[in-house]
Parts: structure tokens; C-alpha cells; sequence
């Protein structure tokens, strides 16, 4: 069976085929086409100005998608790759990729589960004058994992960096949506002075993303309180032994020491990370 791919649709490759696979958990009597799978072919279109990714093969994909008996994998997933990898090129985020609950780290003190918070994930973009992203590689590991090497160069300050990036996507099987993203980072092609800088630069920079969170979490926490009687003056709380009577809430104390406990050990086991990506120099 012949499946054509079309590279320029923004959330990847659209499928054409005259068959339908069988949906996870049908038998193969009620779909008698899938009894002797025929070998598939994948064509890739040319790289256009529109995806400068096309030309990168997508190595190790596995295209038998459904067996006689259930599917353990979709083309949506080479749809996501590719468009993972675009995305990466253009600097920007496709959220529509992303699972809601989605765990991200960036190997350098930035870690967060959940959509909310991905859009402040590039560091390179925000942080690097005139960015310049090649994808050099992309290869799947297994049916849902996939790794997209590539490099970015730009200038840091005064100073040339190129920098190599691993991004390790596991991806649901089906629908394709991806669920893990982690990162790694190679700071050998930069002059020491210039891995220093940027290494230093992502520390501060994810200690900074981290104090967000903590404080949109506990924007959030507050939020979800119970909202105060209509009847009371702004900050007090009914009494409920004695509805005429009003009381000023307390400060939550302890709260307030977990979160800055929090802020803390994000604060050190940043400096940790940087230390530790310092002495691999």
C-alpha cells in the first residue's frame, strides 16, 4: 500500500490511503484486508521554504502500523516528528502537538508537567541574538520515542556560540500527541569562555522560569480558596459560631515558609546543574 506524505500542512503529513486500518482491539475477520498486510512505501516531498526539515529522513520508522488483530502505532506519529522538528527551525510552539499533562526537562534545573507552563521553554530563542536552527538528525527509538538532534548558533553577548541539542519526544501511539519531552545539550563546538557564559546564562535563566511557576502556583492555590460571604468587609471571614461577628483570617505561616522552602531547592539544585555541566568542560 502506497502512502504519500505532504510535508507543507502545518500539522504534518496527511495520509491518502484507499484502506482503512483497523481500529485497537478489532479482529482481522471483520476487517479481512488486513490478513496479508501488503509492504508499505513512504515518498517524501522536497524541501520547500515552507519546511526546511523535509529532506531529513525520519530514520527507524516503522510504517506497519496494524497487525490482524489491533494497531500498536499511527502515521500521526510521523506527523508529529516532522512537525515537532519545524517547529524547532521556526522557534516557536505548536501547543495542538502537546498532551495537556505533558512532562518536560531541559537537563539544566527546568522541569514542570503540564501545557501551561511549555510556552516558556526556549531559552535559546529568548536569550541568543540572531538564532540560527539546522535539524541534523531524526531517528525514532522505538514505536512512540523519538530523537531530533540539531544545532543552533547565534551570538551570546559578544561571543559565537554553537551549540548541539538532543530532544528525546515519547509520543502516544495513536493520536500521536506528545507526552515527554526531555532535552541535552552539548556546549563542545563553544570556546570555554562562551560555554561558561552560556551555561550561567541557562541557570539564571531556569531559576528565573522556576520562580514563575512557583508563583503561578500559588496564584492558583489562592484562587481555589473559598470565597469570602458577600455580607463581609474585604479580608474577614464570618465567624460561624456567631454570624454578627467578624474575624481577620491568619496569615498561613507555614505556606509561606514551604514556598520560599521550595524556591530554595529549585535556587540550589540549579546552581548544581550549572556546576555540574561546568566541570564536564
Amino acid at each position: 500500500m502506497a502512502i504519500a506524505l505532504n510535508a507543507s500542512f502545518a500539522r504534518g503529513p496527511v495520509i491518502h490511503s484507499s484502506r482503512r486500518s483497523a481500529a485497537p482491539g478489532f479482529s482481522g475477520a471483520s476487517r479481512p484486508f488486513l490478513a496479508h498486510p501488503s509492504p508499505r512505501s513512504v515518498s517524501v516531498a522536497v524541501a520547500t521554504k515552507d519546511d526546511p526539515t523535509a529532506k531529513v529522513p525520519l530514520q527507524g520508522l516503522d510504517t506497519n502500523y496494524c497487525d490482524n488483530f489491533q494497531c500498536t502505532s499511527s502515521p500521526a506519529i510521523e506527523g508529529s516528528v516532522r512537525a515537532f522538528a519545524r517547529d524547532i527551525v521556526r522557534l516557536r510552539t505548536t501547543a495542538s502537538l502537546f498532551n495537556k499533562d505533558i512532562k518536560y526537562s531541559d537537563g539544566c534545573g527546568r522541569s514542570f508537567t503540564g501545557i501551561d507552563k511549555y510556552a516558556r521553554t526556549r531559552w535559546y530563542s529568548d536569550n541568543i541574538t540572531k538564532p540560527v536552527v539546522v535539524v541534523t538528525q531524526m531517528q525514532m527509538l522505538d514505536k512512540g520515542t523519538a530523537q531530533i538532534d540539531w544545532r543552533i548558533t547565534g551570538t551570546l553577548g559578544a561571543m559565537p556560540v554553537d551549540i548541539g541539542v538532543q530532544s528525546r519526544i515519547t509520543m502516544n501511539l495513536l493520536t500521536g500527541r506528545i507526552e515527554e519531552h526531555r532535552e541535552s545539550w552539548d556546549l563542545s563546538r563553544c570556546s570555554p569562555p562562551a560555554a561558561a557564559m552560556a551555561t550561567a546564562n541557562r541557570v539564571a535563566w531556569a531559576a528565573k522560569q522556576a520562580s514563575a511557576d512557583t508563583t503561578e502556583s500559588i496564584n492558583r492555590s489562592l484562587e481555589s480558596l473559598g470565597s469570602f460571604d458577600e455580607d463581609a468587609g474585604p479580608g474577614y471571614t464570618p465567624n460561624p459560631s456567631d454570624p454578627t461577628r467578624f474575624f481577620q483570617p491568619q496569615q498561613d505561616n507555614q505556606f509561606n515558609d514551604a514556598v520560599m522552602f521550595t524556591a530554595l531547592c529549585a535556587l540550589l539544585y540549579a546552581i548544581f546543574k550549572a556546576y555540574e555541566q561546568l566541570a564536564q568542560l
